[in-house]
């Protein structure tokens, strides 16, 4: 998700979640999940940059937003598990 720009990104993503979806694999909500904390992982560091580079996070946004609508639960425990790892 490096380089590219935003259009770019955004493609990639919905590229990637269009053959993830829960509907053709139910099996694909572990996947969704690890893909949720990637992003989450971008965020942090977009956020984290000097200056921040917060630009760049709405397509990465959007697709976290997506795929919590797919696998709530899932992507709930990941992210909680990220931020507590973060923070220890």
């Amino acid at each position: 998700l490096g380089g590219g720009g935003a259009e770019a990104v955004r493609e990639a993503l919905h590229r990637v979640l269009a053959g993830a979806h829960i509907r053709l694999r139910e099996e694909n909500r572990p996947k969704l999940a690890r893909l949720a904390v990637l992003l989450l992982r971008k965020l942090q560091a977009l956020a984290a940059a000097s200056p921040p580079r917060l630009g760049e996070t709405a397509p990465l946004a959007a697709a976290l937003r997506s795929i919590a609508a797919q696998a709530p639960l899932e992507v709930a425990q990941a992210c909680i598990d990220r931020l507590l790892a973060a923070r220890a």
